[in-house]
């Protein structure tokens, strides 16, 4: 019977001594997985590490610098008891692969960062739109009035609000805005600078008064009024004159990106729109510009000078940047070398190469402009990003309501500017000659390969205010810009010898109005443009 009584509790002293076994195996297990996830942990900090380092090598060799590869990398043996190797897949270039590889006692762990850029040193770029360009306007909460070729932003408390967008788009892909250090004034400088000149200034009120500098939540369009007729452009009830902001006199974000006290004095005001910029360009925020407000307090009837002035060209709304390009980019605007326009009908003998006007249009007599870029100076082998043909209309004769379509042809033959304004004996291109004396294979018409201009690759104009092409019906002055990046990287790729430039011509579906565009013998400042960005 004794031993009975004993039977269960040696059964429970063995279950109990099952139980802890298997308890302390598990704790043991998990003890081990444990320390090595914390070692995988660690390896893998280091080789965060570790790329960290061999980006900054990149970055201090710069451009023409030899990278840390696999037979030299970057390494460190002790890095707080672990240690990393880390390198560049190439010696050169950019963007560039990284791999680095962090160790911890018997854990290991390799990470890679794929296109990495390596730049060129610190750079200021100043962009400063011009009448074609620029995009502002400001807004009158009292009448639903278009300011969008106004010479100036008004900003008052309770009425007036300046809008203005700056086009970074001539940015190489990969660029950064990063604050500097002023050594002169020994501080730290904003990577981007919004400045407006204020030339008219009124009495305010008390208060802490501030200038708030919010962001646009809507695309819009300046327009193209100042003050009268219908609206084409942002009012306080409409981003375009026609479709609603989200409420009255507010299409932008509550948070201000920027705010700068408001000065009784006249000069340039500055906002800092470092985070801002750095967001437009990283593609994390649409740059759709930024809507400025009066705070604090009350403001008079405040004039800024917008970047419709010609008058004070230096005094138009500018963007400073402090910019980092990647290594095998870079940009520049190139003045054409040659340009004329082409008159049928009675004046298809005379050359018009000397002149400050280019005509076009395509009723009779129908007008063509030639131009010509020299793209030389642009490294060979340099594959081209962008390349965009900018015209500025400065008038319109006998306007009609009709949209505009201008097309831009890849012309085949060589032909000289000349020095005639439409006088004296021909000698440069004119209608039926492309030098004054050797006819154009095909003159004045030109169709397809075999003609002076190739009618298969054709690029349709668009305003550069709007973005819309063809050109609206009310269009009247403003820059007109083609696409020809791919006509620029032939140029570059094949010599000069296959640069004939570009023809400008309107199809017979167009309007009959007749388009008056500055040459580069103009002395407006506001002739042809090549704007070429560049890998």
């Amino acid at each position: 019977m004794k031993g009975f009584t004993l039977l269960p509790v040696v059964l429970a002293m063995s279950i109990v001594a099952v139980v802890a076994f298997l308890l302390n195996r598990d704790n043991g297990l998990n003890a081990r997985m444990i320390t090595q996830q914390s070692d995988l942990e660690r390896a893998r900090y280091a080789a965060q590490a570790g790329l960290q380092a061999v980006n900054y090598v990149l970055q201090a060799a710069g451009c023409n610098g030899v990278y840390p590869t696999a037979a030299a990398p970057v390494s460190n043996a002790n890095f707080r008891g672990a240690s990393y190797s880390a390198h560049s897949t190439t010696a050169t270039g950019s963007p560039v692969t990284l791999v680095a590889t962090g160790s911890y006692k018997d854990a290991s762990v390799t990470l890679t960062r794929s296109g990495v850029p390596v730049y060129q040193p610190r750079t200021t770029r100043v962009i400063q739109p011009d009448p074609g360009t620029g995009q502002d306007t400001f807004l009158d909460s009292a009448q639903e009035r278009n300011f969008g070729r106004d010479t100036r932003l008004r900003l008052q408390s309770g009425r007036y609000a300046p809008l203005l967008k700056i086009s970074l788009a001539n940015l190489p892909a990969g660029s950064r805005v990063i604050p500097w250090y002023d050594s002169a004034n020994a501080r730290l400088q904003p990577g981007a600078v919004l400045s407006l000149y204020q030339f008219d200034i009124a009495s305010s009120g008390t208060g802490t008064l501030m200038l708030a500098a919010h962001p646009i939540t809507h695309s819009w369009l300046a327009g193209t009024r100042i003050g009268g007729g219908t609206p084409d452009g942002a009012t306080w009830l409409t981003y375009d004159g026609a479709n609603a902001w989200s409420a009255p006199g507010a299409g932008y974000g509550s948070v201000p990106l920027a705010t700068t006290p408001y000065s009784g004095a006249i000069g340039w005001v500055d906002w800092d729109l470092t985070s801002a910029v750095a967001a437009w360009l990283g593609g994390i925020h649409p740059n759709h510009g930024v809507w400025i407000i009066a705070a604090g307090g009350s403001i008079g009837n405040t004039g800024y000078v917008s970047a419709n002035d010609s008058t004070n060209a230096s005094w138009r709304p500018k963007l400073t940047l402090s910019v980092l390009q990647p290594c095998g980019t870079g940009g520049t605007t190139l003045a054409p070398v040659a340009d004329a326009h082409l008159k049928s009908g009675s004046d298809e003998t005379r050359n018009f190469g000397a002149a400050a006007a280019m005509d076009l249009n395509y009723t009779s007599p129908e007008r063509r402009i030639l131009v010509r870029f020299d793209v030389s100076a642009i490294p060979a082998g340099t594959v081209i990003k962008s390349a965009l043909l900018r015209v500025y209309c400065r008038s319109v004769t006998s306007p009609t309501s009709a949209p505009k379509t201008i097309n831009a042809y890849f012309v085949m033959e060589s032909w000289v500017e000349g020095t005639m304004s439409g006088t004296g004996t021909a000698n440069g291109a004119t209608w039926l000659t492309r030098n004054g004396s050797v006819n154009w294979t095909s003159s004045g018409s030109g169709s397809g390969p075999g003609g002076y201009y190739y009618t298969s690759w054709v690029v349709s104009g668009k305003e550069e205010a709007s973005g819309v092409s063809p050109l609206p019906g009310g269009f009247t002055q403003g820059w007109v810009s083609f696409d020809i990046t791919a006509a620029a990287q032939y140029w570059l790729d094949n010599g000069p010898g296959s640069n004939f430039g570009m023809l400008l011509r309107m199809p017979s579906t167009t309007a009959t109005d007749i388009l008056q565009f500055e040459s580069r013998e103009s002395t407006a400042g506001t002739a042809p443009q090549l704007v070429v960005v560049y890998q």
